[in-house]
């Protein structure tokens, strides 16, 4: 009685392994990605990134050209924190009650306006302002994006593994695009690598019409 009462045990010990539990959600998640909306979803996203190209240039051009001390710089990250927290209460406000899809068109001409909206920063009080309003639209960017992918996740069975996988892409697509960013300003030089990403990231307006569920 006591052999077939093992094996039993063995067989949930097997089901049951840590390893096998670890794995499911994060290949299951790979197969939803690679089909239906969430491949072009997933192709916005890497889009959408591209906009953190300019970045680390931008730093440099307001630090050792426009002459801005570390307490300045400092000061315009605060200040543009406190435009994030605006621009989420007028996400709230406004973009929570249409459609998805429509936020992320919005999201995206948004995007663009915030993009070109860097050329104008020639001095303290310009960075100042266009800091306060790169909080503001760079939310009104993102909340849109985040939604979406929420609701992609939603009811996938791997909800919360989906939703992680797809943000880490994200993340990572920005990293790459700054690296990137990096050597094409050396070619480019700042403003035009600028307009170059404005550009880029208004091509998402191709891939939107594709997202059939949202």
């Amino acid at each position: 009685m006591l052999a077939p009462h093992y094996r039993k045990d063995s067989k949930l010990q097997k089901v049951r392994s840590p390893a096998k539990n670890v794995l499911y959600p994060i290949l299951e998640s790979v197969r939803d990605i690679s089909k239906g909306d969430l491949k072009w979803f997933l192709v916005l996203l890497v889009i959408i990134s591209t906009s953190a190209a300019f970045g680390v240039p931008l730093f440099f051009y307001m630090r050792e050209t426009l002459k801005f001390d570390e307490i300045f710089l400092g000061l315009l990250n605060s200040v543009t924190w406190t435009g994030a927290m605006v621009g989420c209460f007028l996400f709230l406000a406004f973009f929570q009650k249409i459609r998805l899809k429509k936020a992320l068109y919005w999201a995206v001409g948004i995007g663009f306006i915030e993009i070109l909206l860097t050329l104008l920063i020639k001095s303290a009080p310009t960075a100042f302002f266009i800091s306060f309003l790169f909080g503001i639209l760079g939310y009104n960017v993102l909340l849109p994006l985040f939604s979406s992918a929420a609701r992609l996740a939603y009811k996938t069975g791997v909800e919360g593994s989906l939703y992680a996988i797809l943000m880490s892409l994200f993340n990572l697509g920005q990293a790459v695009s700054g690296s990137l960013g990096g050597v094409l300003y050396e070619r480019l030089g700042l403003k035009l690598l600028i307009v170059l990403t404005a550009f880029i990231v208004l091509t998402a307006f191709l891939v939107i019409p594709r997202l059939k569920t949202l």
